[in-house]
């Protein structure tokens, strides 16, 4: 499917105070929404928004933006993403990351539709997923773990490919369709080759679990090791069943993990094969060149685990 032209954009030489006026005389769309939920007739003719997207229900809120289910005569059942507009600058970081999901095209990235301004708010219509990932999925299933965690580095070899870094990956940010991984939600995704010092994140931006040192110290530009390295957080915290570091917060964040390397996830859990374990360790390095070299380096050295794997074992 191919992606949709917003139909109105907002000038970017507009004045703050212009679109400010301008959003304040909007209709709430989420406020409609919610008020419709829990209208009688909502299941038999929903709620329809933009070009014939009719919402059903919400399925996830967050302080950022809502997610609905929808249905389009054309796209079927859709995840529909709806994000207040906040300003002119907002608006156009929306529309960055509508135009960076819209030119990813892999099995393991979900797929967007369409994404269009409705009064105050912008929607971005995406592949309708089910659940994020659960520790409980597997524990103990380490070729189960291994072949999702490919997956995903594939997938994050591939839009570095692109020129683009995610900086956000974090399970929240991978849920299932079936038992393949989509990762989503491309917020905090930038093009880094073209000019790599706009790279240079501030403090703070990121997700504290997963952020990698150079991310959190914010002083220089990142580059796809730091993706790697949120991989790694993601796989120990699944391994050793807790995050690498306890209490870590913006504040400390810089000092503990330009200094500390964690300890191994078979020192909290027995029987973690050590092939697994050593693979999480290098992606969790403290300087970036210690790390893999890419991201499909990761994806080879846990396919190569995978096979290795005595089959009699697998669970």
């Amino acid at each position: 499917m191919s992606f949709e032209t917003p139909k109105k954009r907002v000038d970017s030489s507009m004045e703050r105070g212009t679109m400010s006026n301008e959003l304040a005389g909007l209709d709430d769309v989420r406020f409609q929404i919610e008020r419709k939920l829990h209208s009688a007739d909502l299941l038999e003719n929903g709620i329809i928004i933009g070009n014939d997207y009719r919402i059903l229900r919400l399925i996830a809120e967050g302080g950022m933006s809502d997610i609905y289910e929808a249905t389009h005569p054309q796209s079927g059942s859709v995840a529909l993403k709806v994000v207040p507009i906040e300003s002119v600058k907002y608006l156009e970081r929306l529309h960055t990351e509508a135009e960076i999901m819209s030119k990813l095209k892999h099995e393991n990235i979900t797929q967007i539709y369409a994404s269009f301004n409705h009064g105050s708010h912008f929607f971005v219509a995406m592949e309708l997923l089910g659940k994020s990932f659960c520790l409980d999925k597997f524990s103990e299933k380490y070729r189960g773990l291994a072949e999702v965690f490919s997956s995903l580095a594939q997938a994050s070899h591939y839009i570095h490919d692109q020129g683009i870094l995610h900086r956000d990956l974090t399970p929240e940010n991978v849920l299932f369709n079936g038992e393949t991984p989509k990762i989503i939600d491309f917020g905090l995704a930038a093009y880094y080759r073209d000019n790599p010092d706009s790279l240079i994140p501030k403090t703070g931006l990121g997700t504290i679990c997963y952020v990698s040192p150079e991310q959190a110290e914010g002083s220089k530009p990142i580059g796809p090791q730091t993706d790697i390295y949120s991989l790694g957080a993601m796989l120990y915290e699944y391994l050793a069943k807790q995050p690498r570091f306890h209490s870590l917060s913006w504040e400390n964040a810089v000092d503990v993990l330009r200094e500390q390397a964690p300890p191994p996830p078979s020192a909290f859990k027995e029987n973690i094969p050590e092939a697994l374990n050593a693979i999480c360790m290098k992606c969790l390095e403290i300087r970036p060149e210690d790390r893999y070299a890419t991201a499909n380096d990761l994806a080879i050295a846990l396919d190569s685990f995978c096979q290795s794997f005595d089959q009699s074992d697998l669970q």
